[in-house]
């Protein structure tokens, strides 16, 4: 299922999870549910944070890092091929 994948794919999900279970786990342990004043601290993190800038965040790294990589990886078959040819003549 997962064949073929490259590996920042994993990263990412780690990022978002690993973000998801520690606000959970400091919103059980330590955050109060409202202050009182303004609004809840539980729709800045959730709405803004979680929602938008951690999956655009991802969404770029997923789509940025993997051209890189595919990038690097031309160039160096390039660099190899000018050399066998230059070798071979």
């Amino acid at each position: 299922m997962f064949k073929g994948m490259h590996p920042i794919f994993f990263v990412g999900i780690a990022l978002l999870y690993g973000y998801n279970i520690g606000i959970m786990i400091l919103e059980m342990t330590v955050i109060p549910p409202y202050d009182g004043v303004g609004i809840a601290p539980q729709f800045i993190y959730t709405s803004i944070i979680s929602l938008c800038v951690i999956n655009m965040a991802l969404a770029l790294m997923w789509v940025y890092i993997p051209e890189k990589a595919e990038e690097r990886e031309k160039q160096k078959n390039e660099e190899e091929e000018e050399e066998v040819s230059s070798n071979g003549s």
